[in-house]
């Protein structure tokens, strides 16, 4: 801030104190109420304050008497729903409580979804029955329905199940009224309009276990080991030529393609070098004991039954590092470039599930970003926020939760 003249400070500290009355009023939700704070979440960041918006802040702060000036108006930044905890971090139209934001309801009264992806500006789940989409930032009626072509048994697999690339969303289930058994299916953001079945995957050898979307490939993880790869667009799926025994978690960045694998005692996660839609090459073993997986941020981030597990991408000489160890029985993982999210699902009768993240590609210091959830199962990152389903307790509904980080 350049220097002004005596007189000018002056005035410009009179107008500045009588504008700062305190904190801000907090921004409506644009549902219409749907966004009620959830159960809460603590007060540390994550990740750190954007370096531009903290200068803003220090740069600024004379002028402020109270609380903390973010682009010339005066706020308090442990309720400012735009500005929660630092200058620009916005919650999103959640509210902000001690600098952190809150949880944010997306959707409530739905029949144990055990899936959710983000794209779009939407976020689509999977339930017995049906695939379904609201606006990200809650529903204000009904969820708009994809298709209702969906059966899903004892057999369905748990963790990412369901992925989108914007344009086509994509899911496994045990079923539908086509005949297919446990496939790949896929639809339009859209729906499938006109009463069409959803697209059912061509090139899988046998049931799917898991999903993982990198831009507008899909790749699939087998029964029988053998990883699949193709265009969501079409789901006409290929062979990596790269696979594990009875996989648990499949995961890819613009690089490499990852699998996890639990029937050997040596099992443990794998990674190949993405060739174009051919196979991939150059198999290493990256560690061992793991079984959801996810990569970003250079880094393979992984559950298993000594918590969460990090290695470097190109490989951490077969010693992952237990960045928290208390998180023993994850339902699943996510991640972008810039962090990562896991789900504790806690009691099947009680709300004691928790949602946990880090910045990567340390993972230095994970927190928890929300409590007394009714049994999360799943979980993605997208733009900034982690989206979760909860399953429900004691056979009740179950809902879809976003907070932002």
């Amino acid at each position: 801030m350049k220097y002004l003249r005596t007189s000018s400070i002056v005035a410009l500290v009179i107008i500045a104190g009588a504008a700062c009355v305190g904190s801000d009023p907090e921004v409506a939700p644009a549902d219409g109420g749907v966004n009620d704070a959830g159960p809460g979440a603590d007060t540390s960041t994550l990740p750190a304050p954007d370096s531009a918006t903290t200068a803003d802040a220090s740069g600024d702060a004379a002028t402020c008497a109270q609380g903390t000036s973010c682009g010339g108006t005066c706020v308090d930044t442990t309720t400012s729903s735009d500005h929660c905890g630092a200058c620009g971090h916005s919650c999103g139209g959640g509210k902000c409580n001690a600098s952190a934001c809150s949880p944010m309801l997306v959707a409530s009264n739905i029949a144990q979804p055990l899936g959710v992806a983000v794209a779009g500006g939407s976020a689509f789940w999977i339930r017995n029955g049906a695939v379904e989409r609201c606006p990200v930032t809650g529903c204000t009626g009904a969820p708009s329905l994809i298709t209702s072509d969906v059966a899903i048994g004892a057999s369905q697999p748990r963790g990412t199940t369901i992925v989108s690339d914007g344009n086509q969303v994509a899911w496994i289930a045990t079923g539908n009224a086509s005949g297919n058994g446990r496939d790949v299916f896929q639809c339009g953001v859209a729906g499938c309009v006109n009463g069409f079945s959803p697209r059912a995957s061509s090139g899988l050898t046998d049931a799917p276990t898991q999903l993982a979307v990198e831009g507008v490939t899909v790749f699939a993880s087998q029964n029988t080991g053998a990883a699949r790869q193709g265009p969501l667009s079409t789901l006409v799926l290929t062979g990596t030529g790269f696979g594990s025994d009875v996989p648990t978690g499949i995961a890819a960045d613009a690089t490499n393609i990852y699998i996890a694998g639990v029937a050997q005692s040596a099992a443990g996660v794998d990674r190949c070098t993405r060739a174009g839609t051919g196979p991939c090459t150059g198999s290493t073993r990256l560690f061992l004991g793991a079984v959801y997986i996810a990569a970003g941020g250079g880094v393979v981030i992984a559950t298993s039954a000594d918590g969460i597990k990090t290695c470097a991408a190109t490989g951490c000489g077969g010693n992952a590092t237990i960045v928290s160890a208390s998180d023993k029985t994850a339902a699943a993982i996510a991640a972008t470039n810039t962090a990562a999210a896991w789900v504790n699902s806690g009691s099947t009768t009680t709300a004691d599930g928790t949602v946990r993240a880090c910045a990567l590609p340390a993972c230095a210091a994970p927190r928890t970003v929300a409590t007394g959830q009714e049994q999360p199962v799943s979980v993605t990152v997208f733009d900034g926020f982690v989206y979760w389903a909860n399953r429900g307790v004691g056979g009740g509904m179950g809902s879809i939760w976003r907070v932002a980080l």
